[in-house]
């Protein structure tokens, strides 16, 4: 497991939101290249890393999606999300500035 002094930090931003349709998670975020964000459904609780190799379990039956640094996690009831974004080092020298960035990553 990498530790948060590496060149970036993994940051998790959990929602608890209305309910959403997948569609409408999918639009909020959009790939670099302007990209739809490509959603895939979990049978089983799923090993998987970020972007930048930050390891992590997807759980089962929950949506997960990838665009550029940005990991989408959508509950199956579609109320819930957890966005891991990894946010270089150099556009976050802080905590604070961390959490900014995620958040211009995720909602721009």
């Amino acid at each position: 497991m990498r530790s948060l002094t590496a060149p970036f930090a993994l940051l998790a931003l959990c929602l608890l939101a209305p309910p959403a349709p997948l569609a409408a998670a999918e639009a909020a975020v959009a790939a670099p290249a302007g990209e739809r964000l490509a959603a895939e459904r979990l049978d089983a609780d799923t090993p998987a890393t970020t972007a930048r190799g930050n390891p992590f379990v997807a759980p089962a039956e929950w949506t997960i999606g990838v665009a550029g640094d940005l990991t989408l996690l959508t509950a199956p009831e579609g109320d819930s999300r957890i966005v891991l974004v990894d946010v270089p080092e150099s556009a976050a020298p802080d905590a604070d500035a961390a959490v900014a960035a995620a958040w211009k990553a995720y909602r721009p």
